[in-house]
Order: C-alpha cells, then sequence, then structure tokens
C-alpha cells in the first residue's frame, strides 16, 4: 500500500512540476535547476516503483513525506521558490 502512495505522490510533483507556468514571475536558475532535481528523483522512484526494482522497503513515513512534497507542490502551484518563502503571522 505504501509503495501506491508513493507512486501516486511523485506521479503528482511530476506532473504539477511539469506543467508550472510562470506566469509573470521572476526566473531563478537556481530554483529552476532545483524543480528539475525534484522532478527527475521523482520520476527515478517512480520508474523503480514499475519495475519492481526499488532498493529498499517502502516504508510508510517515506511515502508521507512524499505525500506532504505533493502537498506542497500543489498548494505552491509548482514554484519551488514559493516552498522556502517566509510566512508572517499576525
Amino acid at each position: 500500500m505504501s509503495a501506491w502512495v508513493l507512486f501516486i505522490a511523485c506521479l503528482v510533483i511530476c506532473l504539477r512540476l511539469f506543467t508550472f507556468q510562470r506566469k509573470g514571475a521572476r526566473y531563478r536558475p537556481v530554483m529552476s535547476f532545483g524543480a528539475y532535481l525534484l522532478m527527475v528523483f521523482s520520476f527515478s522512484i517512480m520508474v523503480k516503483l514499475a519495475l519492481n526494482q526499488f532498493p529498499c522497503h517502502v516504508s510508510p513515513f517515506m511515502s508521507l513525506a512524499a505525500v506532504g512534497l505533493a502537498w506542497l507542490t500543489l498548494v505552491n502551484k509548482g514554484n519551488v521558490a514559493h516552498f522556502f518563502r517566509k510566512h508572517s503571522h499576525g
């Protein structure tokens, strides 16, 4: 069950980052490279899971971390720079 959750979370991450549109946002090369790496890592996890070659047992915590990252990706509309934005409460 955890493997399926991890697969779906990685799929959501890849699709959302792939469909990101800047819409006037500033281009940041470091953030762009970070988004690229996140897509590559997510896609490689999906391929390994699909081919049943994942190097370890998928723990629920690994799946939970991927779901959290997928949620962050969706909430921020694929803008990786917003992952690190400070929010002021008050």
